[in-house]
């Protein structure tokens, strides 16, 4: 974890994503499930970036664009 050794940053960081959440759901902006995998979205891919930070595995962000296809790929290399 970033911020370890200060243990306010979750609480606050984690405390305003909350509240803006419980804004978003209660003004029927978005359904829970939205909040719910948005949420795990982000929380997973920060624990993977860190790890791959922790790794010093070169990570690259690939954009894909053919006749068919729009996107980007993510490739790690150790």
């Amino acid at each position: 974890m970033a911020y370890e050794n200060d243990p306010v940053i979750p609480w606050l960081c984690y405390g305003a994503a909350s509240i803006g959440s419980l804004l978003l759901v209660t003004n029927s902006d978005h359904w829970v499930s939205d909040i719910f995998l948005g949420a795990a979205l982000g929380y997973y891919t920060a624990k993977y970036v860190r790890y791959v930070d922790d790794q010093r595995t070169q990570m690259y962000l690939i954009p894909i664009v053919n006749a068919t296809t729009i996107g980007l790929a993510l490739e790690t290399r150790l």
